[in-house]
């Protein structure tokens, strides 16, 4: 009979000795199928210990399947099949992940890769990457009042599903506030989401069917080609100037595609206040020109104001949708960015008539949001320390802003690297190599040299390439300025510039 057997010494627990005792002795063919295992009582016995440990020890084995046990007879080697021999892709035949739509494996680890931390951060390195708000700016003590005063009030309705459209106070609350920045809505018209990105997912899957395409900057956020790759679109890049998208280069995209005889994009996914990556800022008849091409053409437009609040410098301009008469445009807001990435919400503001097609598909696909996050905004609104916050974050960045682009000016060599002066928000955008040709080295390359030495120096940057939804323009940084105060600012961006120095001086 085989020996089951344990070392006290080892300092692991004593079931789980047992139980890998037996399987090497299954998998080593030392006990074969249908063989006796001993009596618990006797096991315990003979190991000196518990009768308990011996019986759960028995009932792990029965759980992964090595053994059987009936009622009155001996637990047994249970008979096993013979384990399959995966193929050379490593996926097992017949398992899910077999079944991935080919191409699907490495946008996802593309996805992952871009919502994880760009590396392990030591101490003093300074993350000049994410772009994620300074949590020392985070309105903690009136967000807990907040959260504190719905729990009080009405436990129940605050820890349950909600509606799939949203909390009601919460949605009227947005389209107070949407209102004051010139979009007429009501809350019938508001859905609630989690975040811009899976209110985008939500068009998308409405609007467009796998094989099909939509417009966007070109630069553009990296999630909305990444989303639109796993739901088998294609995202067409539309040329940019210092004021975002150019009109005639939307229409001349469009006809492209038409013409090809593919089908007609029927969506625009824009950015028109603080670009990501770039900062840029469409001017009033910009955003007119190119909402006239898209009715011309009958585009649906999901505009994506994450940092609509962010206003700081002073340059406005009204939303897409406080200009559009035809119920053509989506606009996509989040709290993400303004407030604090943790809380998970965003929202569309379109008509009453499609946002209950969106509800539906919340409903579907999630049933509902976060119930007690949505009420615990909507009293922080109601309460006015929203609006208390927003201003202080804007007196806040103003000084951030402004020391950024001093400082970068001053330490980052213009023959090596030029600032896309941004028009607001919390991005810089910087150009590597400006005008200089690189002798056959890919734009990836450049920018991996220099983010390695950023690394060197303590600073972690975003390299440009992920931006661009077709050819990479040239080598570029996107430089996020979200969690640094002035001080991080200056040290950040000196690092910076001894880094470029050092990865790109004498680059031919």
């Amino acid at each position: 009979m085989y020996l089951i057997t344990i070392d006290r010494d080892s300092g692991r627990p004593l079931g789980r000795q047992i139980v890998e005792s037996v399987i090497e002795g299954i998998e080593g063919g030392s006990i074969g199928p249908g063989d006796p295992l001993p009596a618990t009582r006797r096991l315990a016995a003979e190991l000196g210990v518990s009768r308990f440990t011996a019986e759960q020890a028995y009932e792990e084995l029965w759980a992964e399947g090595y053994v059987e046990a009936r009622q009155g007879s001996a637990t047994r080697v249970r008979m096993r099949p013979p384990a399959a021999r995966p193929p050379a892709s490593g996926l097992s035949v017949g398992s899910p992940e077999s079944f991935l739509r080919e191409g699907l494996e490495e946008v996802l680890g593309t996805a992952y890769e871009a919502a994880r931390p760009p590396r392990a951060l030591k101490p003093g390195d300074l993350d000049f990457g994410r772009f994620n708000l300074d949590p020392r700016l985070y309105p903690v003590m009136d967000f807990r009042r907040a959260l504190d005063k719905v729990l009080a009030a009405d436990p129940a309705e605050a820890l349950s599903y909600g509606p799939p459209a949203g909390n009601l106070r919460l949605r009227a609350a947005i389209a107070k506030r949407m209102t004051e920045h010139g979009v007429a809505t009501g809350p019938e018209g508001v859905v609630i989401t989690d975040g811009a990105l899976h209110g985008l997912d939500l068009v998308f899957r409405l609007l467009l069917s796998p094989g099909g395409s939509f417009l966007c900057e070109s630069l553009t956020f990296p999630g909305a080609i990444v989303l639109g790759r796993v739901s088998g679109l294609r995202a067409i890049g539309v040329a940019m100037d210092g004021e975002g998208i150019v009109a005639k280069d939307l229409v001349a995209a469009y006809d492209r595609e038409v013409a090809s005889g593919r089908p007609a994009p029927s969506v625009l996914y824009t950015m028109p206040s603080f670009h990501n990556p770039t900062g840029s800022l469409q001017g009033q008849a910009r955003r007119e020109a190119v909402l006239a091409a898209c009715s011309k053409r009958n585009i649906v437009v999901v505009e994506d104001c994450f940092e609509e609040e962010l206003g700081f410098s002073g340059k406005r301009a009204k939303p897409l949708a406080a200009m559009d008469g035809e119920g053509r445009v989506i606009y996509a807001g989040s709290f993400s960015k303004v407030l604090f990435p943790g809380v998970r919400t965003g929202w569309l503001a379109t008509t009453s008539a499609f946002a209950e097609r969106l509800a539906r598909l919340r409903a579907a696909t999630g049933v509902a949001g976060n119930s007690l996050s949505q009420a615990a905004l909507a009293e922080f609104m109601e309460s006015g320390a929203y609006e208390a916050h927003v201003r202080r974050l804007n007196r806040a960045f103003a000084r951030r802003f402004e020391r950024a682009v001093e400082v970068f000016g001053r330490e980052v060599p213009a023959a090596l690297a030029r600032l896309r002066l941004p028009a607001g928000g919390y991005l810089l955008w910087a150009e590597l190599l400006p005008g200089r040709g690189l002798s056959g080295r890919s734009a990836a390359e450049v920018e991996a040299r220099v983010v390695s030495a950023c690394a060197d120096a303590g600073l972690v940057v975003a390299p440009g390439s992920p931006f661009w939804p077709g050819e990479v323009g040239g080598p570029c940084l996107r430089l996020s300025i979200a969690g640094r105060d002035e001080a991080e600012i200056e040290e950040g961006l000196g690092r910076l510039g001894r880094a470029v120095r050092a990865a790109l001086s004498g680059f031919a």
